[in-house]
């Protein structure tokens, strides 16, 4: 025993020998129960009929993330090289074990440059808050309504499954703080895509403003964000706007094909608003979507959500979460005006929990 817990010990002095590593991550789960409604017209003989469908379930959120990180690090003239590989697991296994991050980095008096798998310099610049409720209301596809048909039946929900940027392979550089309160970031992909961002913030303001050039669909995406704390009263305001060109594609319709769009837009706004405590946090929020001729099948229309979230930090690392959302839905696709869609409404209801390590 004592000869395994020398080599045990041996082998991590060698390991610090080479850099510092770290073990960091949290786990979180969560259930919800949604009640949804739709309204149908029979496109023969324009009769009405209403649906309603409620469910349960179990870790079937985006919210139920749970992620695992090692890091490390190496000083030597100056400059830290380090290295972070991160991976996120969802139930089910299979692909739901995913890499979110797998980079090295190089950070000085220059800055700091990230090369590899890793966040966009916009990742997160529509999301400035200063409430620990984000953990809840995050981005609209986050709610556990948007996991229900309703995103089906109402294609309204991809635009901006993914707002302000995510992660992806390229080359990003961090400028040195400015002032002590101002960054600027960029970064190149494939397809020789551009990121730019520009954030600014102390312990009572942050901010952010960032601009995404997709070259692969001549995409442009601008956005930012504001946040305040007073005391324990906390507020943001987030935005983002899209304009994709050349998006061609065709929906089915009965006796021949309906051409699809040439250009989408879309906006997107997000409010918060609520108090924040060393224990608690609790927030309204209201999000909406506004689209335009988006995909194939000439989407336009509106999507809403108005909700209220809370969380409790009973220790440092442990955030117990419950929200409760309303939603609204209204399209004007050409697949929906097919099959007599003209809209879907739905209540959710989510708890859950994140402990950090």
């Amino acid at each position: 025993m004592k000869k395994a817990l020398l080599a045990l010990a041996v082998a991590g002095a060698a390991v610090s020998a080479q850099a510092d590593v770290k073990l960091s991550g949290h786990v979180q789960t969560s259930f919800g129960d949604i009640e949804e409604f739709g309204q149908t017209v029979d496109t023969a003989t324009g009769a009405v009929s209403n649906t309603n469908e409620e469910s349960f379930s179990v870790n079937n959120t985006a919210t139920s993330q749970s992620r695992f990180r090692i890091t490390s690090s190496k000083e030597a003239g100056g400059i830290t090289y380090g290295t972070n590989i991160e991976v996120g697991l969802r139930e089910g296994g299979g692909t739901n074990l995913r890499t979110r991050k797998n980079e090295v980095t190089m950070a000085g008096s220059f800055g700091k440059v990230s090369i590899g798998h890793g966040s966009e310099s916009s990742d997160g610049a529509v999301e400035s808050s200063f409430s620990s409720t984000w953990v809840t209301w995050d981005d609209l596809s986050n709610y556990e309504v948007g996991y229900a048909d309703l995103s089906t039946t109402t294609n309204e929900f991809g635009i901006y499954e993914v707002i302000d940027g995510n992660r992806t392979n390229r080359i990003r550089y961090d400028s040195p703080k400015i002032a002590g309160v101002l960054t600027f970031s960029g970064d190149i992909q494939d397809d020789d895509d551009l990121v730019f961002a520009a954030r600014a913030g102390n312990s009572n303001f942050a901010g952010a403003l960032y601009h995404l050039a997709r070259d692969a669909d001549n995409a442009d995406e601008f956005g930012g964000s504001i946040a305040i704390k007073s005391g324990i009263f906390v507020a943001s305001y987030g935005f983002a706007e899209r304009d994709a060109a050349n998006t061609p594609g065709t929906a089915v319709a009965a006796g021949g094909a309906v051409s699809g769009a040439d250009e989408s837009e879309a906006e997107y706004s997000v409010f918060n608003i609520g108090i924040e405590t060393a224990t608690y946090g609790l927030t309204l929020d209201m999000q909406n979507i506004e689209l335009d001729n988006n995909r194939a099948d000439n989407v336009a229309g509106e999507v809403s959500t108005v909700g209220l979230n809370f969380t409790y930090k009973p220790t440092s690392g442990v955030t117990l979460f419950a929200d409760i959302h309303r939603i609204e839905a209204d399209t004007t696709s050409v697949n929906a005006q097919l099959a007599g869609v003209n809209g879907v409404s739905g209540n959710g209801a989510t708890a859950g929990a994140r402990i950090t390590f």
